[in-house]
């Protein structure tokens, strides 16, 4: 029999239908990953407002359909958590009357992790750590998360990251590759601040499975084929592991900044130095 949790976080999670709804899906082209976040709802009956938070994965080689789609948007600002590894041979579509930012954040969780290292030797290197230091992929990918969270170092990208976004007049869009990990966090934060439920906030972050379904999928069977050859099941643990976002993932840090910081809001207080002035005044602008 399955141990009944009590713990709030959790319960709001699993009142959620399996974790997926459309209703905030951004549908102007085959973008990866991409939605608005408007109208998502706050815990004084408010709403996000339509076409001001844009979350996506990757915007390389982009379709005229696609481009037309965020200039529809009116997309002043586009943020880039790729590091620069990522991006070669993936550089985003230059639009114009886009405002283009980098802001790397680190998407392993070796320390000394360099923007020149190859991803293949990063993910080699993980999948030798998890052997070492994790019990399963979901550990792997849970101590990511928290690295990303509570690291000093990556504290200060995401603090510039939230800069940007509170500060940009007009639609910001902000990006990874996926658009599901560290997009993800920075759209929890965003949310967070603004008070929006911890319904809406886990429902948003398991879109991505459903945004992703088909190319999960593909993505499933060649990794099955090319770790055969490589680097066995381990490292495809962690990698179908990366392919998913999982309730366990969000709820694990919502419940490591409750039990630190009592709140999103704090936490961007406390850890991350933004103003409750600011604060406030991001949700007046940018709630109904």
């Amino acid at each position: 029999m399955k141990k009944q949790n009590n713990n709030p976080v959790f319960l709001v999670a699993d009142t959620i239908d399996k974790g997926y709804y459309d209703i905030y899906n951004f549908e102007k082209g085959g973008l990866a990953n991409c939605r608005d976040l408007g109208g998502l709802k706050t815990n004084d009956g408010r709403m996000v407002k339509s076409l001001r938070f844009i979350r996506s994965g990757k915007l390389c080689k982009l379709k005229k359909k696609d481009v037309k789609g965020l200039k529809d948007a009116k997309i002043k600002t586009i943020v880039d958590l790729r590091m620069e590894n990522e991006k070669v041979n993936r550089q985003d579509t230059v639009i114009e009357g886009i405002k283009y930012i980098n802001i790397p954040i680190v998407c392993a969780t070796l320390p000394g992790i360099t923007r020149e290292k190859s991803m293949y030797r990063i993910m080699k290197d993980e999948s030798e750590l998890l052997k070492k230091q994790y019990a399963t992929a979901d550990d792997y990918m849970m101590g990511l998360y928290d690295l990303i969270l509570f690291s000093p170092a990556t504290q200060k990208q995401l603090k510039h990251c939230l800069d940007v976004i509170m500060n940009t007049k007009g639609c910001v869009l902000w990006h990874c590759s996926a658009g599901k990990d560290r997009a993800g966090i920075v759209s929890m934060l965003v949310l967070g601040m603004l008070d929006v439920t911890d319904y809406d906030i886990i429902s948003d972050y398991l879109t991505s499975n459903k945004a992703q379904k088909f190319k999960k999928a593909m993505q499933r069977f060649a990794l099955i084929v090319y770790t055969i050859f490589t680097f066995g099941y381990k490292f495809r643990n962690i990698l179908f592991a990366m392919l998913d976002a999982k309730v366990e993932y969000i709820t694990h840090l919502l419940q490591g900044i409750k039990s630190k910081y009592g709140s999103i809001e704090n936490y961007c207080v406390e850890a991350l130095k933004i103003s409750k002035e600011s604060i406030n005044e991001f949700k007046e602008k940018n709630l109904i």
